[in-house]
This record gives structure tokens, sequence and C-alpha cells, in this order.
């Protein structure tokens, strides 16, 4: 496939999957980071950097969603594209209460603010397959 095409496809991956998470809730996290993985034909940084450009151009327009919104778009974006991403949960105490953080790992390393003190607090087991 040429990167044009990979690109536009990109792109509809992207589309469908904002539009998949528009009104949802959190009940929509179960089952994300078991998507297929697919074929990898873009570079984790392009995909990475087209994401994220959507999600900016998105705010811009009126659509702000939350940490755990942003991870799953991201993460099924990434699985779809062949990138073992996966959303993950954590807490951390912020005054008298706590605070929640989603965040991505890709690959094995969190995406984000998984750092600033927030320990990780859930992550959905692997499927059957072990990968995906």
């Amino acid at each position: 496939m040429g990167e044009a095409a990979a690109l536009a496809r990109l792109n509809l991956r992207i589309a469908f999957s904002v539009l998949r998470r528009r009104g949802k809730g959190f009940e929509e996290i179960s089952g994300v980071n078991r998507i297929a993985l697919g074929g990898r034909s873009l570079s984790e940084e392009r995909v990475l950097r087209w994401t994220g450009a959507w999600l900016s151009l998105l705010a811009r327009l009126g659509w702000k969603p939350g940490c755990l919104r942003r991870s799953l778009v991201l993460a099924e974006v990434l699985r779809r594209q062949g990138y073992d991403a996966r959303v993950v949960l954590g807490a951390r105490k912020d005054g008298n209460g706590m605070r929640g953080h989603g965040w991505v790992e890709l690959e094995g390393r969190a995406l984000g603010l998984a750092d600033a003190g927030y320990e990780e607090v859930w992550r959905e087991p692997p499927g059957p397959e072990g990968g995906g």
C-alpha cells in the first residue's frame, strides 16, 4: 500500500474511532485493549502525530474529551495500525482526595502523564491470543 493510501486509511480510522467514542461513558473501556492488531503501514511517530492533530483540531471545534476518551481513541487507532497499545488507568492522592487519569501504554512504555505521580490501578488483560 502506498503512503498516500496508508495516510487516508489512518485518517478514516481516527475519524471512526472519534465518532464511536463521542457519546459513550466509562463502560466503553472494556474491549479496546482486545482489538486485533492490524498491519503496520506507517511509523509510530506518524500515527501519533496524525492522531494528535485530529484531537487538537476537534478540541478547537468544541469536542474536549477527557484523558479517558483521548486514550481510548489513541489506543484504538494504534492497535488498528499494528502497534500494541493499551489503555491504563491510574490514581494519585490530591490534597484530601484522589485524582484519576487514563493514559496509553505503547509497546510497554507509557505515553503522556503516567509518570506524573499516578499509580497504575487498572489495565485490561490481553486477549486470549496473548497479543491483543
